[in-house]
């Protein structure tokens, strides 16, 4: 079974309408409907906290709607930062990073941009590879808020 399949059959199971959810997420109904279409459209064109909130409302987990499996060690956000401050000793270094990850790391070092809001899951794919760590680690809802 794919993610679009699972997202399809968790909305079915809590009863909700495709409108009702494409209303909450503050996105169109043809948008939400690809999610329902598409195994790469959770992970490409949802941010993290939009993925959150579409797995709260299907009372299930990101990681389950992607069919992965939570990783022993989740890392934090803040962790995330610290992560690449060590590996980033100057600005070339930093952009070196940026380049192996294909995103803008500058935004993550600001604690004052909300992370979840900023980037889609295949962001974490990208920066957890160009960080050589399992990008499931950096989706921290397995870990208990405020890590």
């Amino acid at each position: 079974m794919g993610t679009a399949e699972r997202i399809r059959e968790a909305r079915w199971q809590v009863g909700l309408d495709s409108s009702q959810l494409a209303s909450t997420l503050g996105i169109t109904i043809p948008a939400y409907d690809d999610l329902e279409a598409y195994d790469n459209e959770l992970a490409n064109c949802l941010s993290v906290g939009q993925a959150r909130q579409l797995a709260a409302l299907l009372r299930t987990s990101v990681l389950d709607l992607l069919g992965e499996r939570c990783p022993e060690a989740p890392i934090s956000v803040s962790e995330l930062r610290q992560l690449v401050q060590a590996r980033t000793a100057g600005p070339s270094s930093l952009e070196a990073l940026e380049d192996r990850a294909g995103w803008e790391l500058r935004p993550l070092l600001d604690e004052s941009v909300d992370f979840d809001s900023l980037v889609p899951i295949q962001a974490l794919v990208d920066i957890g590879s160009a960080l050589a760590i399992d990008w499931r680690r950096l989706l921290v809802e397995c870990a208990p808020e405020g890590q």
